[in-house]
């Protein structure tokens, strides 16, 4: 346990700006950006590695491994890993009709990008989970960055809503729901043969 441990922290700020177009009808506009650092991981240290070039049978792709020349050496750590943050922009347009005339009307149109590099970067998942029992050994080993920075798991860039209701006579309302989403990230893996073991490794970066 690293004795310098820090808490994970997050910065959040957000603007925004509504303004009434016509009676009952609006427009806002907001920008939000938030990051989180200080977040908790595996380390691997006390270890020496050579570069080595290899194909990969998979996809005949050339990637630049991490080769253990000192297999067998190595401490394991549960720190604050200089390289992990998440950091998340987004800005949304929103129109809005309020209710009158027997009608409302709300839309939003949402683009945002959430990046970063985390212990669970070689997961599509939808749950957090806790940093060692998902994680496992992720991070004592430096092939297990590369290609692994990059838009993270529930990242969705085009988000678009829109709702809408109506009163009929007879006090019969009728409503919608509409939303559109663009799809997480998928990934894809490749496997090498090194000093240390078998290595998985993501074959292109996130969100690719």
């Amino acid at each position: 346990m690293d004795p310098d441990l820090k808490n994970p922290y997050s910065d959040l700020f957000s603007v925004g700006l509504e303004r009434e177009l016509l009676p009952d009808f609006g427009i806002e506009l907001m920008y939000i950006h938030k990051r989180i650092k200080d977040l908790m991981g595996l380390e691997g240290r006390g270890s020496t590695y050579e570069e080595v070039t290899m194909v990969s049978a998979d996809n005949g792709q050339t990637y630049t491994l991490f080769n253990q020349t000192n297999v067998g050496t190595k401490e394991v750590w549960f720190t604050n890993p200089p390289a992990y943050g998440q950091k998340y922009n987004a800005g949304i347009l929103t129109l809005k009709k309020r209710y009158s005339h027997n009608w409302m009307l709300g839309a939003s149109l949402t683009y945002s990008k959430s990046e970063g590099l985390t212990t669970i970067v070689h997961h599509t998942i939808t749950r957090r989970y806790s940093t060692v029992a998902r994680g496992g050994s992720y991070g004592t080993d430096p092939n297990d960055f590369i290609n692994a920075y990059g838009r993270l798991a529930l990242d969705r860039p085009w988000i678009l809503k829109v709702q809408a209701a109506y009163t009929f006579p007879w006090g019969i309302l009728a409503s919608a729901n509409w939303i559109y989403r663009t799809g997480r990230p998928a990934l894809s893996f490749t496997r090498f043969r090194l000093n240390q073991g078998r290595r998985r490794v993501l074959a292109a970066p996130r969100g690719t």
